[in-house]
């Protein structure tokens, strides 16, 4: 096994996360503090109502255009064919 194939993972993501060319309405928690730009995307967050990990300070509901993210998993050097027991 050469040197470069030791070093890589079973399951990595393809080359990037990858974008579509359109902008589509995403829902986000947006910072209430005026002074402070910080946002996430609904999906990427655990709480219910979180505070700004910028300033600590609480988020509101809000959408924008934004390019929806797709992670795709490529599975590298496995056969993940069964084997049937008798």
């Amino acid at each position: 096994m050469s040197e470069n194939q030791e070093h890589q993972p079973l399951v990595t993501e393809s080359e990037h996360i990858q974008a579509p060319e359109a902008d589509t309405p995403t829902e986000v928690w947006e910072c209430e503090a005026n002074e402070c730009k910080g946002w996430m995307r609904k999906n990427y967050s655990l709480d219910t109502t979180p505070n700004c990990p910028l300033c600590q300070t609480q988020m509101r509901s809000g959408t924008r255009m934004i390019p929806q993210l797709k992670k795709e998993l490529r599975r590298r050097g496995i056969n993940f064919a069964r084997r049937v027991r008798h």
